[in-house]
């Protein structure tokens, strides 16, 4: 109010002075959603976290877990419609660990953009939807006959984060008595409706991270079509540390900071580091610096 000359308030009403006071708080508010915002997570999950990205880059290769005597694979499940999960036991914990794109079925299950009606969700991706339904049965099986008192997580990079997603909420809706801990997304392409987004978010209770690196498209990409993130959106933006709400203005912060330190040198080798931002390598390096 120190902007408006003091004679214009004293001769005003006090509608008008709320009207005023309301729409200077709507103001600061708009220019506040323009600021990106750091989340500062407990240590004992960014902890987790950084576990969970490190077990969805192991996943592509197995052999990175032969030297691992604390890490015990107790089953995988594979389908013929690009859904591969491996279930791990580490330190007493579970460990549902869904791996990305890495074979022609699954680059198949990435590009169908055919939409499934999910009874009292909505609309999601089906490619999406059908590779992961198709191993459900079997790990559903599996997780019955384990303590119901275990922590139980759920992680995956990319196609696998889309499946993680969309496991939570199955799974969620049998009333199992072994219940999801915390799921993690990582690179999570959006699978969702704008519709489902909103109904998931809204009863699922289990804490959902999706995360997305800098100038990973992949997370975004499917926005174009309708589709929608879910969960809590951490960000990781290029040429600062620390972890931020998702926000246009946590985007264009990264993509200034890329442009003022020359990151990009040319179209063509623009075009590579975009890709090498969506790999798993990139997300584990970058976690590792929080």
């Amino acid at each position: 109010m120190s902007g408006i000359p003091s004679k214009w308030i004293k001769n005003m009403d006090t509608k008008t002075k709320l009207q005023i006071a309301e729409k200077a708080t709507i103001a600061v508010k708009f220019l506040d959603g323009f600021r990106p915002k750091e989340i500062k997570l407990p240590e004992a999950e960014l902890g987790r976290l950084k576990l969970a990205t490190k077990l969805a880059g192991a996943v592509y290769d197995l052999k990175d877990f032969e030297d691992s005597p604390s890490v015990e694979l107790l089953n995988t499940f594979n389908g013929l419609k690009g859904a591969n999960a491996f279930l791990f036991k580490i330190g007493g914990d579970l460990w549902l660990v869904w791996k990305g794109t890495a074979e022609i079925e699954d680059i198949l299950a990435d590009l169908d953009p055919s939409r499934v009606l999910v009874k009292g969700l909505g609309n999601v991706r089906g490619g999406f939807y059908e590779s992961m339904n198709e191993v459900f049965p079997d790990i559903v099986n599996t997780l019955k006959a384990l303590p119901a008192d275990t922590l139980f997580y759920v992680a995956g990079h990319s196609l696998g984060a889309a499946h993680a997603v969309l496991f939570t909420w199955f799974y969620r809706n049998l009333n199992t008595s072994l219940e999801i801990t915390a799921t993690y997304a990582i690179a999570c392409p959006q699978c969702l409706s704008k519709e489902a987004a909103v109904m998931f978010d809204a009863t699922i209770t289990t804490p959902v991270y999706c995360v997305s690196n800098s100038l990973d498209p992949v997370t975004r990409l499917l926005r174009v079509g309708g589709w929608r993130s879910v969960g809590t959106q951490l960000f990781l933006p290029f040429g600062k540390s620390g972890i931020y709400h998702y926000s246009w203005a946590a985007r264009i912060m990264s993509v200034y900071s890329a442009i003022r330190i020359k990151e990009w040198h040319g179209f063509k080798q623009a075009g590579k580091d975009v890709i090498g931002y969506h790999l798993v390598k990139n997300y584990i390096e970058r976690l590792s610096r929080q």
